[in-house]
């Protein structure tokens, strides 16, 4: 990259990921504004693969894989998940990012809807029959009407599940969320949702 080109890009960085976990991008795309809040001057830019950016490219500095160009860019850092740790959560503890410009809301209650989400993937288990029955009865005895599977909508104000991009859509938009912790991102939800729960 010749000196001019490099003084047009020089402030833009790119995070990619192009795996198979879509909530990790969903992930990012929350992070982004409480990350450029801590490195004033720099803008973070996403890629993602091409599946995933058709249901999200109404985000702003997001760019699907075939359309990513290196050379837009002065760094590209590209996430990979190792099945063992939170790749978002490496991210930050290598880059020393505090996230104290991440801006924390209680989550709304509007029903008595919850919606439990059972099903992992890949290093992230799925919940067994006992854990989903406890669940069940937790909430049921809170008074709420379950769905197993449901969809997470507006009216939807309680969700419990595994680790997965139903989870992590509701959490973003701020319905009360309780991790049942079969995976690797327990301590990743803790940092980032701090007003989130833990099934025990």
């Amino acid at each position: 990259m010749n000196y001019p080109e490099y003084l047009s890009v020089k402030n833009r960085y790119c995070i990619a990921y192009f795996g198979l976990f879509d909530e990790f991008i969903l992930q990012l795309l929350y992070l982004r504004p409480a990350i450029e809040k801590e490195l004033p001057g720099i803008e973070i830019c996403i890629a993602c693969r091409d599946e995933f950016y058709e249901q999200v490219k109404m985000h702003p500095k997001l760019v699907s894989m075939s359309n990513y160009n290196k050379g837009s860019y002065s760094y590209t850092k590209n996430l990979a998940f190792n099945n063992v740790s939170h790749p978002i959560l490496d991210l930050l503890e290598e880059s020393n990012l505090q996230l104290k410009c991440l801006d924390y809301a209680n989550p709304r209650s509007i029903t008595r809807k919850c919606v439990i989400l059972p099903n992992g993937i890949g290093a992230i288990k799925s919940m067994t029959q006992p854990e989903i029955d406890k669940t069940q009865a937790k909430a049921i005895n809170e008074g709420y009407q379950v769905e197993i599977n449901g969809e997470i909508n507006e009216g939807t104000s309680w969700v419990i599940g595994v680790e997965c991009l139903k989870f992590y859509t509701a959490a973003i938009n701020n319905i009360r969320v309780t991790l049942v912790p079969t995976g690797f991102g327990t301590k990743f939800f803790q940092k980032t949702f701090p007003y989130g729960e833990i099934f025990n």
